[in-house]
């Protein structure tokens, strides 16, 4: 019986190990593909889809957006964005802040569309998350 007890105990060991390691990479898929929590700016009346990559025309759209938006799609550590698209030419990027646990506070979705001349236009105020102090 002596014998048993050590292979027991590594293997105790290594299946410890190897558990830990599948929790920890189930942790990191499910943090780098969720939202932190759902997207109250949009209402599901407005048919958005959320895309799994920014669209061809993402850099016209961002240069057009101005510097804010560029700084906050740079500034990874404050803020999670999202692009969702509901027709040809109309893009929305939801911009979440992140550690507000279940509040939206703060949250901003700028929609770009194109107007008759073909340029990109953005409607910066129509979503946001305004905090409450």
């Amino acid at each position: 019986m002596k014998r048993e007890e050590p292979v027991k105990l590594a293997s105790l060991k290594a299946r410890g190990r190897a558990s830990t390691l599948m929790l920890g990479v189930l942790l990191l898929i499910g943090c780098a593909s969720a939202p932190e929590r759902p997207f109250t700016l949009i209402d599901s009346s407005e048919a958005w889809v959320q895309m799994k990559t920014p669209p061809d025309d993402s850099a016209a759209i961002i240069a057009a957006a101005g510097e804010s938006t560029r700084e906050m799609l740079n500034d990874k550590k404050k803020y999670q964005a999202t692009w969702f698209a509901r027709k040809t030419d109309d893009y929305l990027i939801y911009f979440q802040v992140r550690g507000n646990g279940d509040s939206a506070c703060g949250d901003e979705a700028p929609e770009f569309y194109k107007d008759e001349d073909g340029r990109w236009v953005v409607d910066r105020l129509s979503r946001i998350s305004i905090c409450k102090q």
